[in-house]
């Protein structure tokens, strides 16, 4: 038999490494097999990324890995990316608390060692309100696992959760909070890299029992579980530059102005922020945007209950919106209802008048636009450039000549547009942008 190497252990490291990072997960595990020289090369790529469907038992999988990082700690520097979402192909929401996840805490198959592991590093962290992690945490609450995996990633750089993190108690916005104002030193990470959130956007954006119509955040049971105090930690993050938050009605300035005692935010350090399903007050929307002063991309996906609650909106943003103006490229802004009641409230309100405020008073500022030097992207409901269909000027008296992409859109606010209203808006259009 020959004993002659085969060709691929002649090839460098750095080329091993490139061809690791095509692989799938499951490609590199069975490679990590091959051999112990295979192992250790493989070792940084396999967890480098978890990327998990959050709806498949999700518990088992955090116990396995605390079992593991157990025994090999310096595992948890290799994590690089935490994406616990769910896909688009499945919309159930996850229940956080079950009998089966006790059962499995206790269970013989080396649990109760990987449970004591995360007991340790709480009891360490000296969490707030440490009782009521631990109640959680001896019902098996997967959350509040996950969230105790998260705090113990010094590399971490990118971080993608379910939008069912921020109904369930907040634990990781609760954890991150802690960790940059109040933590004993050494305990939880200082995430010193994280530079790139998404806290709930995306699947909330995709699921279907998430859609315009129904905001989870206007259930009275949601709102009872949901924590309003989750978001003031992000808003301290030393390396952060994306911060993509799905909220309900959010409790920021009275919070972050507190922390400032503690220590300075990091805010304006952030480069795009987005927010979806917000009910936020106009106080700490124009709070955040005159704090957010190197703002590249803003995208504002906000809900209101009745109308009134958007005009007021608009001026606080138009007011925020100045702060930002030298810098910001790209502005989306997408009001929408509640509920099915707020809905029906929309429809009576063919014309906005009939509420007692003009339709002008949602329109921004004749001009305002003109003021975002470096604006190459506005997306907008078509009202709030032209007060509600009337009185239409050329876009060119309102717009920079910077912009390459406008987005004008039927939203509640004037879905009830006629179409020869649209087609008379097309001529500016055209005007603006020639062929």
């Amino acid at each position: 038999m020959s004993t002659r190497a085969l060709p691929f252990n002649g090839l460098p490291m750095d080329c091993w490494f490139m061809i690791l990072d095509y692989l799938q997960p499951s490609d590199l595990n069975s490679l990590s097999k091959v051999c112990r020289s295979m192992h250790e090369n493989t070792k940084p790529h396999l967890y480098r990324n978890l990327i998990w469907n959050w709806n498949r038992n999700p518990l088992r999988r955090l116990l396995n890995l605390f079992r593991t990082v157990e025994a090999h700690p310096e595992l948890l520097a290799l994590i690089q990316r935490v994406d616990f979402t769910v896909p688009l192909e499945d919309s159930r929401l996850f229940s956080s608390h079950t009998r089966a996840n006790e059962s499995l805490i206790n269970s013989p198959r080396g649990y109760r060692s990987a449970y004591l592991f995360c007991q340790q590093i709480l009891e360490r962290s000296n969490m707030p309100d440490i009782s009521g992690w631990k109640h959680n945490m001896q019902r098996g609450d997967p959350y509040l696992f996950a969230t105790l995996l998260i705090s113990q990633l010094p590399n971490l750089r990118r971080l993608s959760l379910d939008c069912s993190f921020v109904i369930y108690s907040g634990w990781p916005g609760m954890m991150l909070k802690h960790a940059m104002l109040t933590a004993p030193a050494g305990t939880l990470s200082k995430f010193e890299h994280l530079s790139w959130i998404e806290y709930g956007v995306t699947s909330a954006r995709i699921r279907p029992n998430y859609d315009a119509v129904y905001n989870p955040f206007h259930d009275p049971h949601v709102r009872r579980q949901h924590n309003p105090y989750q978001f003031t930690g992000f808003f301290f993050l030393p390396a952060l530059q994306a911060l993509s938050l799905w909220m309900g009605s959010p409790i920021l300035t009275q919070e972050i102005s507190k922390a400032n005692k503690m220590r300075e935010n990091t805010m304006k350090n952030i480069l795009s922020f987005h927010v979806e399903g917000g009910h936020m007050n106009t106080y700490d929307m124009k709070f955040l945007l005159m704090n957010m002063k190197n703002l590249r991309e803003l995208s504002l996906g906000l809900s209101y209950t009745f109308p009134f609650e958007a005009w007021s909106s608009a001026r606080a943003i138009e007011e925020g919106l100045k702060s930002i103006a030298p810098n910001l490229e790209k502005f989306s802004f997408r009001p929408s209802h509640l509920s099915y009641f707020s809905l029906a409230l929309w429809y009576q309100s063919v014309h906005l008048e009939h509420l007692g405020v003009p339709a002008s008073k949602l329109k921004f500022t004749p001009g305002f636009f003109k003021q975002f030097p470096k604006l190459v992207s506005l997306n907008v409901p078509a009202v709030y450039l032209t007060g509600g269909g009337y009185n239409r000027k050329s876009l060119a008296e309102n717009l920079p000549s910077s912009l390459e992409n406008l987005e004008l859109r039927d939203q509640p606010l004037d879905m009830f547009w006629p179409e020869r209203q649209w087609d008379e808006l097309f001529g500016p259009v055209k005007e603006f942008f020639p062929p």
